[in-house]
Formats: C-alpha cells, structure tokens, sequence
C-alpha cells in the first residue's frame, strides 16, 4: 500500500511538472488572452478604417516573419506596463514619449484618482499611482486580456528618440562617470543602460558638459551595449507593448491623433473632449534633419537595424 501511495504521488508531481512546462511553452507560442482564432474585443463598437485595419494585418504579417526572434522567456515578460480602467473595461500600453502624459491625465480623470485627497495630481508619471496589468495575478490578468478593449499609440521611432534626448538630455549639465561605465544616469536616477553614466551635475557652470544627439546615439549604436536594458523612452515598442502576444483591437499613431481619439473616444467612452480640440505636437521634418544630419550614415544604419521592426510593424518609411 506504501509503495502504491509513492507511486500515486510520483504521478501527481510529474503531472504538476508537465502543468508548468505545457504553461511556459504556451507563453512563447500564442497570443496572450486572445488566440489569432478569436475576435477582436470591441469590433462590434467599431468601424475600422482601411487604415486601421491594414495596422493590425501589417502587425500579424510581421509578428509571423519574427516569430523565433520575439520568443518570451517567460508569462512575466509577456505582460507589459497596462494601464486598467475596469470600469470601462479597457487596457492602455503606456509608451513613454508618445503622449504618455496626456494619457495619463485622461486616466486619472477617468478613474477619479486622488493622491493625499486632492484630485490636482502634479506627478502623473508617479509610481503605481494608476492601476498597472502587472501587478495583478495571472488569473485577472487573462481575463482582462481576453475580455478588455486593448489599445497603444506609436509615432515614428526616430521621432520618439530625438523627443527624448531633447527631453531628457540635451543642454543639460553631465557628468561622466568612466568607472561606472556599465549604467546611463540622468536627473539623477538611475537606469539599467550599458556603456556610460550620465549624472545631471548639480556644481554649477564652471563644471559644465552637455551630451550631443551623437554621442547619445554613439553610446546606443555601440556594440557592447545590451539591448534588452533600453530605457522606457527610447525602448522599442514591441518588446514594450509586445503585440505579437496580446492581440491589440487598436493601434494609434500620433500623426493621426485627432481621428484616432475620435474613434478611442466612440469605442469606449473615454472623455477626451478637450484633446480632442488640441493637434499633439509632432517633432518637424526641419528639427529632425537639423539633428540627424549630425549622424555619420554609419549611425543611421545602426539605428534602422535597432527600430527595423518597429519601422516594419507599424508601417513607417525608414528615415
């Protein structure tokens, strides 16, 4: 009897075992939420454009031809940054220099959020002030994903990377750091990026050494540096969002801002009156020549092999 109760044991683990392999394998080879067989949340509530839907097939094309090359490691690298709204019953991927801000003041609207009880939030970009995909479990995670109106704005990657530099680096005072060359630091927090340390200097004029658009893209563009510890504001956008793994029912850009709201605005009842109103600033043809003609067409190439994907996933001309 002893030997049939170890036996009966030995079954069960082996069981529990197979569970969890059968669970990651199942991470690296489908949608998350959604399988390509189901539709799409919200179709019903929507009227796709010939635009919008040559988006999401261009998004499936391409996710095919990378397959093995965006494998996930794991359900945990799956799940990006997701704002929740469940009262509406919609999830946001939250990109850094693609109106992040303003989306965040929609939500936190939205969803009547209030820090020490006042609803005049300063720092939208505050940890875990807005309800986060990742910190829930994994059962109201794929509920969420399956059942959720799902939706991400983009622009185009050589414009999200000089908005930040502009934002985050550029006529700032620097200070480099050669012995802990492996990190990139600005205002004063720290990031997991490889090569060089980047502190904002605190000492005062005589100690000045600003950063040029070509030493940032020298330090992104050398080979040493590992990809995988991009920044949030010049990451790429599908190892942020990961669109090959949760089925979008909408992809924005922000060169089509105003008609894209619209529609945001009709399939899920989001107040978006006075944005609405509003034309989000775009960086122009001229600044973005008067930056990247800096560049040795080296460097250019080095940035369209890093952004190929992106610039093929969502239907952008190489620079």
């Amino acid at each position: 009897m002893a030997e049939s109760r170890g036996t009966y044991l030995c079954y069960i683990i082996a069981f529990v075992a197979l569970c969890q392999t059968c669970k990651l394998v199942w991470i690296t080879t489908s949608t998350v939420g959604n399988t390509k067989e189901e539709s799409r949340t919200f179709n019903a509530k929507l009227e796709l454009s010939a635009e919008q839907k040559s988006r999401l097939k261009t998004i499936e094309r391409e996710c095919e031809k990378y397959d093995e090359e965006l494998k996930l490691k794991s359900r945990k690298d799956a799940i990006p940054h997701m704002i929740v709204d469940d009262e509406r019953r919609i999830l946001f991927c939250d990109i850094p220099k693609v109106a992040s801000s303003n989306w965040k003041r929609v939500f936190i609207d939205d969803l009547k959020i209030k820090v020490n009880g006042s609803s005049n939030i300063r720092d939208v970009h505050a940890k875990r002030l807005l309800p986060d995909l990742r910190y829930y479990t994994p059962e109201e995670q794929d509920y969420r994903l399956k059942n959720y109106f799902k939706f991400m704005f983009v622009r185009h990657p050589f414009e999200r990377l000089l908005s930040a530099y502009r934002n985050k680096l550029e006529n700032r005072e620097i200070e480099w750091i050669p012995s802990t060359k492996h990190s990139v630091d600005y205002e004063g927090n720290y990031y997991h990026e490889k090569e060089v340390i980047m502190r904002v200097k605190t000492e005062g004029p005589n100690n000045k050494n600003t950063i040029s658009f070509s030493k940032f893209v020298d330090t992104l563009t050398d080979p040493g540096y590992r990809m995988k510890h991009y920044n949030t504001h010049w990451k790429q956008y599908h190892k942020l969002c990961h669109p090959c793994f949760i089925r979008y029912d909408f992809i924005g850009k922000l060169e089509t801002l105003p008609e894209d709201l619209a529609v945001i605005h009709n399939a899920t009842g989001l107040y978006l009156e006075k944005w609405l109103h509003e034309k989000e600033r775009t960086t122009s043809p001229t600044l973005l020549n008067k930056y990247y003609k800096t560049l040795h067409p080296d460097k250019i190439a080095h940035l369209l092999s890093m952004y190929d994907i992106d610039l093929a996933m969502y239907e952008y001309d190489k620079f």
